[in-house]
């Protein structure tokens, strides 16, 4: 698993972790 995500470009790493936290905004609610 750690090979995997070495090969991983941390760019497409940020990419998906903003994702995910854009994900958590729709499900839990946008901040007002």
């Amino acid at each position: 698993m750690r090979i995997i995500k070495s090969l991983i470009p941390q760019s497409i790493k940020n990419l998906y972790h903003f994702a995910q936290a854009v994900v958590a905004n729709l499900v839990y609610g946008f901040p007002s």
